[in-house]
């Protein structure tokens, strides 16, 4: 019987036609391998950029790669295949201040903290003040 087999291949349509969605070739393939024996050991969604655009179909950003050894022996070599870093000096993500606005400001930027106080207490409440029958009193006028 050929390696992956007709039928099995086919079984994935037959699936289709009984109301199924569309299936991954991988996860057709996955019983052949292990019914001939092998071990999986990754499943690889592997994306690369700049691929073909596409109007009639997704396009093909993206590869799926199974890993499969015959036995649980077996050399992986890393360095081969590793991908350089993006930001090679970059040493952590990101680093969150246990602080909220008012503390983070308080404490990191107390020049702004300072300003922003000055700029509260040179505001007139009274004069900012707008009762609910003005405004609609004002919405009133526009209508007519």
């Amino acid at each position: 019987m050929p390696f992956p087999s007709r039928e099995h291949l086919l079984a994935g349509r037959e699936l289709r036609r009984r109301g199924g969605g569309i299936i991954p070739l991988d996860t057709v393939l996955y019983p052949i391998f292990t019914e001939a024996g092998l071990k999986m050991r990754n499943r690889i969604i592997w994306h690369f950029e700049h691929g073909l655009h596409c109007s009639r179909r997704f396009s093909g950003r993206y590869e799926t790669v199974i890993w499969f050894t015959k036995t649980d022996k077996y050399t992986f070599s890393l360095d081969p295949v590793r991908v350089p870093q993006k930001y090679p000096g970059k040493k952590y993500f990101k680093t969150y201040s246990h602080l909220n606005g008012l503390e983070f400001l308080m404490v990191h930027e107390p020049a702004l903290w300072t300003e922003i106080q000055d700029v509260i207490a040179a505001v007139d409440a009274e004069v900012c003040k707008t009762s609910l029958r003005s405004i609609c009193e004002a919405s009133c006028l526009l209508c007519r």
